[in-house]
């Protein structure tokens, strides 16, 4: 084995290196032709002084070479990110899904048709008492304020857990309807119906219904900037069909959200106030996160969607994952697992949570702040979700892409003076209930005293054709690693790739000599020893008679 790899050098290297060439004069070669700073001025040295310094000062270079490599390579897996902010513009623009609701989810006119609980509940709750004069003053500082509910939570509450048991087809039916409330509409200046809504259910206001939420219909878009090219909306909010414990104020709830995203009005709507006009410009916003590692987005699937959020199953609408579903998903489904019923402005099927449900065979039903051991559970699940310790914080993560509708709103009152026959006449066309009610001979204190009940304008649109783009990005990547190491190795050692090559090849002949020589070794050896043989031999036979010493020689 030895002989064939001392073979193999000596025929591949025997034109470029031999057994006579010396590891130290090699080294020489190398140092005085390297472009790295300290072997040149190393091997130049002509005193062990100078030569000392010059291997101290190689030595310091290369120490804090180590020392920023190692703080390179501690930088670029903090996995660093950037956010910029860009500012884009376009010839068109998608337009935002809007949702409205009225705010009392029943109509007066139609509670015979809802439960014998709700009747009484709101029979109750309407009954005037006489006044009580409350002097705070008479409280003592260690009085409870928080131990229980005063009336108007408590009514509110108790009407969510009966309108929770009610089907859908009831609800719907006994709820303010689009044909009703829907007095003008147009988009970009031509007209739209109720045929271009979506309806959809809410646990507090009822009947909910979203223009333009792109469900089995094109989303539509605008080219232009301004109210003329946006929706105009005007409602007719039937205040004659309020009832005044549900409703204590009147008015539309009004969401601007992206076509995909669940709408939550009672969280993100905007009052609309009746004998006003509302202005609402947009900006839109998109936000990109980062992927990981340097991010924690996640671009979810269809079948995770319907998994972590709550409303993907929603009827008339199309339903991606939001953050803000995922989390009151998460909620509703420890709510279910701890305590064993469902919190009344969550959906309480689908199947995001068909594994909590599943373990209660007999069902689950709305929890009732009533309920003593209810509320307490619902108020510890609470009280651990706002301190995130539930698993709703690694559960639910944002999106890597997501949009947002910033808004402004301005007022003005609606209809002016001078406007006010042309807008009657508007809503009288619209319904014959307002046609037999405002007659041509009312008076203008009678109009004036309708439309502000009852009148509502709103005007949403683009304030500008561009949008924001606020994107999280990587800021130290591999090629900007590499980049430093190799700005380091330069600064310290001036060092580089080339250089390394050079390294190697010095490396590699001196190990080549080194076996070269042991080869050579070897072989001279070997022929020693033959040498040595020859002269014992010759040796023995001088002390031989000639004629076995010629015999011998003969014999040879």
């Amino acid at each position: 084995m030895t002989k064939k790899l001392c073979e193999r050098c000596s025929n591949r290297f025997s034109l470029d290196l031999s057994s006579k060439d010396s590891p130290k004069q090699k080294f020489k070669q190398y140092a005085d032709a390297c472009y790295m700073h300290g072997p040149s001025a190393i091997a130049r040295s002509i005193n062990i002084v100078r030569m000392s310094l010059w291997i101290l000062v190689f030595l310091a270079g290369w120490g804090m070479t180590v020392w920023q490599l190692t703080e390179l390579i501690k930088k670029f897996y903090t996995y660093p990110t950037s956010t910029n902010l860009v500012l884009n513009s376009n010839g068109s623009m998608l337009f935002p899904a809007v949702t409205i609701c009225n705010s009392n989810p029943i109509r007066k006119s139609l509670l015979s048709s809802t439960s014998t609980d709700i009747r009484n509940l709101i029979a109750a709750a309407d009954t005037t008492e006489a006044p009580q004069v409350w002097e705070w003053d008479t409280f003592d500082d260690n009085s409870s304020f928080y131990d229980s509910y005063d009336s108007e939570a408590s009514v509110s509450f108790d009407f969510a857990y009966e309108f929770a048991s009610l089907d859908d087809a009831t609800i719907t039916a006994t709820g303010h309807q689009l044909e009703d409330m829907l007095v003008s509409c147009n988009f970009k200046g031509k007209s739209c119906s109720p045929s271009n809504f979506s309806h959809f259910i809410h646990y507090k206001y009822g009947n909910c219904y979203t223009f333009n939420s792109g469900f089995n219909s094109t989303i539509a878009e605008t080219e232009k900037s301004g109210p003329v090219y946006g929706l105009a909306l005007e409602l007719y909010l039937e205040q004659d069909e309020y009832i005044g414990s549900l409703s204590p104020d009147a008015g539309i709830k009004l969401t601007i959200h992206n076509q995909t995203s669940m709408p939550f009005p009672e969280e993100n709507g905007i009052n609309l106030a009746p004998g006003f006009k509302t202005g609402i410009s947009l900006k839109l916003t998109e936000i990109i996160r980062a992927k990981a590692p340097h991010g924690e987005c996640k671009d979810y699937t269809k079948a995770e969607n319907y998994l972590y959020n709550a409303w993907a199953e929603e009827g008339q609408l199309s339903i991606d994952y939001s953050y803000v579903a995922c989390q009151k998903t998460c909620f509703q489904q420890s709510l279910i697992r701890f305590c064993g019923c469902c919190s009344l402005d969550l959906p309480c099927s689908g199947a995001a949570l068909t594994d909590e449900l599943s373990e209660y065979p007999y069902g689950v039903g709305w929890c009732l702040y009533s309920n003593d051991t209810q509320a307490i559970c619902e108020s510890n699940v609470l009280e651990k979700y706002e301190k995130s310790d539930l698993p709703c914080s690694s559960s639910c993560v944002p999106p890597c892409d997501e949009t947002e509708f910033m808004t402004e709103v301005s007022m003005s009152a609606w209809p002016s003076t001078a406007y006010m026959d042309a807008a009657i006449n508007d809503f009288r066309s619209a319904s014959s209930t307002i046609f037999s009610t405002i007659t041509t001979s009312s008076t203008e204190t009678e109009k004036r005293s309708f439309m502000n009940e009852n009148g509502v304008k709103v005007e949403i649109y683009y304030r500008y054709l561009n949008f924001e783009v606020i994107k999280t990005e990587a800021s130290y990547e591999v090629e900007n690693l590499l980049s430093d190491i190799g700005g380091q190795l330069g600064l310290w050692i001036g060092l580089s790739i080339v250089s390394l090559f050079e390294i190697i090849e010095i490396v590699s002949d001196i190990v080549v000599i080194g076996i070269l020589r042991l080869c050579s070794k070897k072989k001279n050896g070997v022929k020693s020893i033959r040498d040595d043989q020859l002269n014992d031999d010759e040796e023995a036979n001088s002390k031989l008679p000639p004629s076995f010493s010629r015999a011998g020689t003969k014999h040879r």
